[in-house]
């Protein structure tokens, strides 16, 4: 199991990466092992970017930075428009057997911003 990581700024700024505490949860609940997967180098949040610019934004700024098991669990907190897991999909495809994302919370966006 691991997660999806937070952008250098928002780490700094929260003290945490909300996706990992959630990982961490469903880690102690599940009995499954929580690995220090990713690292995010992309500079802005995505939450202050339009739904244009968030593919943009996380484009080759995530990297593995250990092996990814056969199998993976890989938690977020939020999806507003898929474009950070589908980064990550993209970096652990023909890596893993098995991929599945999870996410806690959903938003509603307008795509016109």
């Amino acid at each position: 199991m691991s997660y999806i990581p937070s952008n250098y700024l928002s780490r700094f700024e929260k003290g945490f990466i909300p996706a990992k505490l959630i990982a961490q949860h469903f880690s102690n609940l599940l009995g499954f092992p929580l690995i220090d997967l990713f690292i995010s180098r992309a500079l802005k949040k995505q939450a202050q970017l339009s739904y244009n610019q968030r593919s943009k934004n996380v484009q080759n700024k995530i990297r593995l930075i250990q092996s990814p098991p056969e199998n993976i669990i890989v938690i977020d907190d939020v999806y507003t428009t898929g474009a950070t897991m589908n980064e990550i999909a993209g970096l652990l495809e023909n890596k893993c057997e098995v991929i599945i994302g999870l996410t806690m919370a959903k938003t509603i966006h307008n795509h016109s911003l």
